[in-house]
């Protein structure tokens, strides 16, 4: 099997065979940018996601090593039941010439599905936590965010539901977003709002005060606005853009939106900046899945 976490910039792949990650360093070592043959994973940039015949190409190259490819995507991703096999519809900015289009893999979600599955597992493995429920926000090119309880997730109900939670508005700014609205959040807190504040380098927002101060008005607001919603016990944050967050800076601001910001809220913020996060979601999320509906 080979898993895929397609991101906006990069893309992690892992194998579940280590002489395949071998035999494909080999291949195809000048587009490698990290390898971890240990966990068996790998990183090349997203150079597929201009070109149709690039896309085909690329996923006939894997396919080339094994038969079985489960993927993550950015954008929505449907899940359809046809007689006795699931499709996979994309609907994603990211890949234009696929929108409305079936994905030939065995398996495919958005990659926050994944990278909540993750998480869900850790949270839900305490029985005390059953009775809660728990968010998890994914800041990369995108913004994206999912919310479940314990009964989401025993019976994969999250799946079915569609939360484009980066276009929940902000109500600022003349810029529009891709969906065709404007004041969309993934306008002011994703990785490209940094991108283009800092001229390309993202970073340079947390290094000056001005940039950073606005940046974090922007996410506090985006993170009430998602707690009003669905009201969760945890929100674990990922994606590229998580590794520089001050989460105890975020926390304090969140709090002090809500009226009542002197009595605790009693949330439990957490990021997670590792890599393989999303690959392990995916997988084990691919396993309940085939359990679930008997594959």
């Amino acid at each position: 099997m080979i898993a895929l976490d397609i991101g906006g910039t990069k893309t992690s792949i892992f194998f579940s065979e280590k002489k395949n990650l071998k035999k494909f360093k080999k291949e195809y070592s000048s587009i490698i940018k990290e390898i971890d043959e240990k966990q068996k994973f790998c990183v090349i940039p997203t150079f597929f996601k201009n070109s149709k015949n690039d896309f085909i190409e690329f996923f006939s190259m894997l396919k080339s090593f094994d038969k079985e490819i489960i993927s993550t995507f950015p954008g929505i991703v449907k899940i359809e039941k046809m007689q006795n096999e699931f499709k996979f519809k994309l609907f994603s900015a990211h890949f234009p010439f696929l929108i409305g289009k079936y994905i030939d893999v065995n398996f495919a979600i958005n990659d926050v599905y994944a990278f909540a599955y993750y998480h869900a597992r850790k949270f839900f493995k305490d029985p005390d936590n059953r009775e809660k429920s728990i968010l998890c926000i994914q800041i990369g090119t995108g913004v994206n965010a999912v919310h479940m309880n314990f009964y989401d997730y025993k019976k994969l109900i999250f799946l079915r539901k569609i939360f484009e939670a980066g276009h929940i508005t902000l109500r600022q700014g003349k810029g529009k977003c891709f969906c065709g609205r404007k004041g969309c959040a993934e306008l002011y807190v994703a990785g490209k709002y940094l991108e283009d504040i800092g001229k390309g380098n993202p970073l340079i927002v947390f290094k000056n005060n001005a940039f950073k101060k606005k940046y974090y008005e922007n996410l506090s607001w985006y993170v009430s606005s998602l707690i009003l919603v669905v009201s969760p016990d945890k929100i674990v944050f990922g994606g590229s853009v998580a590794k520089s967050l001050d989460i105890a800076l975020l926390h304090k601001l969140v709090e002090e939106k809500f009226p009542h910001f002197r009595i605790h809220l009693n949330i439990e913020y957490e990021k997670d900046i590792s890599r393989i996060s999303n690959l392990y979601g995916l997988i084990h999320l691919y396993k309940k899945f085939k359990k679930r509906y008997k594959i």
